[in-house]
């Protein structure tokens, strides 16, 4: 059976790239990058290259993201997220529209995500997403 593929936040990329992020991390990172489950989403994208500090690093992140198969979000996902966040809205603990969506790509195509960011943990405790906090 093959592994799930494996979504991995901008939470975690953050870290990846980081020349001091943690080693343990990385070494996952790399280990799943050689095995090529990895995918990636759009909003992913930006919100990765949208923090690079020059030129070449742009060009560079870009270039690593474009080997990567991409998912799409479909309007049912989006419809997903949009309801997602209304009900954890409701309950006090909103999601940015960002992590919504990101989950929601996960969930569509049974993809584990991997994160750093509480927002996913909330976002596992009250549906189907796969989610591993590094």
């Amino acid at each position: 059976m093959a592994a799930p593929a494996l979504l991995i936040d901008s939470s975690v990329w953050i870290d990846y790239y980081r020349p001091r992020g943690p080693k343990a991390l990385q070494d996952r990172v790399r280990e799943a990058l050689t095995r090529d489950v990895v995918v990636t989403t759009g909003i992913i994208v930006v919100e990765v290259l949208q923090g690079a500090r020059t030129e070449e690093a742009y060009i560079a992140l870009r270039d690593d993201f474009s080997g990567l198969r991409w998912l799409e979000p479909s309007r049912e996902a989006i419809e997903t997220a949009a309801r997602l966040g209304f009900e954890l809205q409701q309950r006090g603990t909103p999601v940015p529209a960002t992590d919504l969506v990101i989950a929601s790509v996960a969930m569509e195509h049974g993809c584990r995500i991997w994160h750093r960011d509480a927002h996913f943990t909330r976002v596992a405790g009250r549906t189907s997403l796969l989610a591993d906090h590094l």
